[in-house]
């Protein structure tokens, strides 16, 4: 079985298909497919002159259950980092103004 991607779908889907490898008779094997130089596309850490920097999609479904399920059996902890209006309101000094959160694309260079 080829997987094409390995981006957090293509290892997670790669890892499910190598789960299910025992209950298909004769075995199954599975190859990732990756065209970036690395897998995990784009999620990765950096260190930068001192300072830890994380890579990511800017969301995914943090409470679906299988999200959560892949997190435990990686062993991994979930960080959930809340992106609070108010702070928002303030960065932006927009405190007594209404903030239109639907600022397209490039709305965060503004």
């Amino acid at each position: 079985m080829i997987v094409v991607g390995g981006g957090i779908a293509g290892l997670a889907t790669a890892l499910q298909l190598k789960d299910r490898a025992a209950t298909v008779p004769g075995g199954l094997a599975v190859q990732v497919l990756e065209a970036g130089a690395r897998p995990g596309g784009r999620v990765q850490t950096e260190h930068v002159n001192g300072f830890t920097i994380e890579q990511g999609p800017t969301g995914f479904l943090d409470d679906a259950p299988p999200t959560v399920a892949l997190i435990e059996r990686l062993g991994l902890t979930l960080m959930r980092q809340a992106q609070e209006l108010d702070r928002v309101r303030r960065a932006f000094n927009l405190e007594d103004e209404d903030l239109n959160l639907d600022l397209g694309p490039l709305g965060t260079l503004l």
